[in-house]
Formats: structure tokens, C-alpha cells, sequence
């Protein structure tokens, strides 16, 4: 069950409700609660963000239920990504990859920050083509230009200031192509 409030905090991502559910999102009053699922185990982490745009205790948008540090080390949505591509998008958070799957990309996955790790570069191993999308901001730019350093890699700025989550369709389009993209 999604409630509300947190369906307003999906729509203001641009996110559908039925691949939030797809996702397996839910929502209460207080919380949006989002599942991260990771290979090879079958039990999710819960991240859970608050609706009334306040942080946590810790400081963080987030709450993750394990170690925050498991977060450097995983990445969101890689069980989502269809069997046979060969390139993958790699974005910086949660909900720009359900943006992007709601616009039909089915090979999109999260690093849960603006930098590709060396733990990340061994989940992208299997994809030919790496395509980074980070947000475009100071963060999104020296994760950009690590990015930059490896031959099967480039990066897809969005306009100043923004995130995928918050660009238009016909602008992540023009920096994407079509889906399904790099097949």
C-alpha cells in the first residue's frame, strides 16, 4: 500500500505508481519505504525516507536498515535489469532509475551516490558500454570525471542543476535514445 503522501513524493520524482509498485514500494504517513533486493540473497534492505522532508537523526535523507556503509558496496535495481544487454545506464539514485524504467529503460541500476566504486565497476563488468548519468551537480561532476577514465564508459550530463529524476522526457530521450537503449 502506498499512502499519499508518499505517492506525492513518487509524482514529484516523476515516478509512476504502478512501477513504484513494480518496485515494490509502499508508504505510510510518515515514510516512503523502499525495498533494495541484491543478489545472490532473496531478503531486501528497507530504505526508508521520510515524507515530511525532515533528515534523521544521522543527518541523512535516508535510513537504511543495515550498515550505511553496505550502500558504498551494492547497487539499486541490478536484479531489475533485463537479460541480453549489453550496455548499462548507471545512475546516482533510487529514483531515477524508476523514472527511467517508467519510461521504458529496463537496463538502468543505481550506485546510491555520484561515484562508480571499484566494487560497482565489478557488478558493470558483464555490459560492454557503461553509460553514467549523474546529477548534475559538483558531486555529479568528480564522479563524472572518474567515470571518464575508463575506456567503455561515458557520461551524459543533464542540464545544469538537475537530476534524471527531475528532467522532462523529451530531454532524458535526446541524452538517451530510444528504449530499449543499447541492446
Amino acid at each position: 500500500m502506498i499512502s499519499i503522501g508518499a505517492q506525492r513524493l513518487l509524482a514529484s520524482h516523476n515516478v509512476g505508481l504502478e512501477t513504484a509498485t513494480v518496485f515494490g514500494v509502499e508508504g505510510d504517513d510518515d515514510f516512503i519505504i523502499i525495498p533494495f533486493f541484491h543478489r545472490p540473497g532473496p531478503n531486501p534492505v528497507e530504505i526508508r525516507r521520510r515524507l515530511d522532508g525532515k533528515k534523521f537523526e544521522t543527518g541523512h535523507k535516508y535510513k537504511w536498515s543495515c550498515n550505511m556503509f553496505w550502500q558504498v558496496t551494492h547497487v539499486f535495481a541490478l536484479d531489475m535489469i533485463q537479460d541480453g544487454v549489453d550496455t548499462c545506464i548507471v545512475v546516482e539514485g533510487f529514483f531515477d532509475v524508476m523514472r527511467l524504467y517508467d519510461m521504458g529503460y529496463r537496463n538502468v541500476l543505481a550506485t546510491n551516490g555520484s561515484r562508480i566504486s571499484r566494487v560497482h565497476w565489478e557488478y558493470l563488468r558483464p555490459y560492454k558500454k557503461i553509460v553514467h548519468l549523474p546529477d548534475n551537480d559538483f558531486a555529479g561532476w568528480i564522479g563524472a570525471r572518474s567515470t571518464l577514465e575508463v575506456d567503455r564508459a561515458e557520461v551524459k550530463l543533464p542540464p545544469h542543476g538537475q537530476d534524471p529524476d527531475n528532467m522532462s522526457e523529451s530531454q532524458l530521450r535526446v541524452l538517451l535514445g530510444d528504449p530499449p537503449f543499447g541492446r
